[in-house]
This record gives structure tokens, sequence and C-alpha cells, in this order.
């Protein structure tokens, strides 16, 4: 569902690096279950004046959130019409989430999300002499970023091998 988007990422990032199938897969899988989990906290704290900023930034704990990426609204690689269509297929619609400014906000984080693991797997790529990401240089590239690391690890509850290699 999401691998035509993470593959444009990609080519923003680096027009000459490829992307092993099972590699989007692993990416699209820690994206959509990252959204999950945002949706549920904020569903569990049934606290709607909690904006979803608020949430993201308390579900990231630590994360260090590069603000002037998420300024640039115009450019997003993942539409809020894929994260609705993600939030509709997981079972967790609400009206809440009809607002188009919560869809956007959710679209932005997931990108950048998308955005950190493929720079990281792109430098790791690079540092081995290859063109194609694959799943090894996507786990290596997390275990060396204890910020994304610890994300992942919170998201999953288990450690990131048995996620990049399940």
């Amino acid at each position: 569902m999401l691998e035509k988007y993470i593959r444009k990422i990609l080519q923003e990032i680096h027009p000459n690096m490829k992307i092993a199938r099972k590699s989007l897969i692993i990416i699209e899988k820690i994206m959509i279950n990252f959204l999950k989990k945002l949706i549920l906290k904020h569903i569990k704290l049934k606290n709607f004046d909690l904006s979803i900023r608020e949430l993201m930034e308390e579900t990231l704990a630590n994360k260090t959130i590069n603000y002037e990426f998420l300024k640039d609204y115009n450019n997003l690689s993942y539409s809020p019409y894929i994260i609705y269509k993600i939030i509709k297929m997981e079972g967790l619609y609400m009206e809440y989430f009809k607002n188009e400014s919560v869809l956007q906000y959710l679209s932005i984080i997931i990108e950048y999300i998308t955005f950190e693991i493929l720079s990281l797997s792109k430098i790791i790529t690079n540092n081995n002499n290859k063109i194609i990401i694959h799943p090894y240089y996507i786990y290596e590239a997390i275990s060396k970023s204890n910020e994304l690391s610890n994300l992942i690890i919170n998201i999953f509850d288990m450690p990131i091998s048995n996620i990049v290699f399940a």
C-alpha cells in the first residue's frame, strides 16, 4: 500500500539508489504499526483535546524532530488520503479523523520517519559500495541510531532483528 510512496521518498534522497522488495515491506510494516500505535494511544486516552502533534511528541519521547522538514506541507509523498485509507483499513476510523489537518499532520510524521529510515539506510548501503537497500542495511541503520531504534522497539515491543528478519 505504501510502496510507491516509499520509493518516491527514496528517489528524492538519492535518485540512483534502489530498494529491495523485502525492504519496502519492512518499512511499510514499521509505518503502518507506528500510525496504529499513535491512533490507539490517542483513542485510549479519550482526550481529543490533546492534539495529534502533542501525542506524537509524547510517543516519540526523546526523538529529535527536524521541524524544518515538517514545515514543507506542499511536497508530501504520503497524501492525507492514503493515511485515511490506512486508518479505515485497520479498523481505527472515527469521525475525528475526517479532519484534513489531522490527516495532514499524520502524513507529515509518517513521511518524516520514512525519510529518516531511508536516509540512514542509504548511508549504510553506500558504505558497503552497493546501490540496493537490503533488509540488513535497514537493520544496521536503525540499530546505529539510538533514537530510531528506541522508537521502533517502542512501536513493536520486540528487538529490531525480529522485525527486520521476520
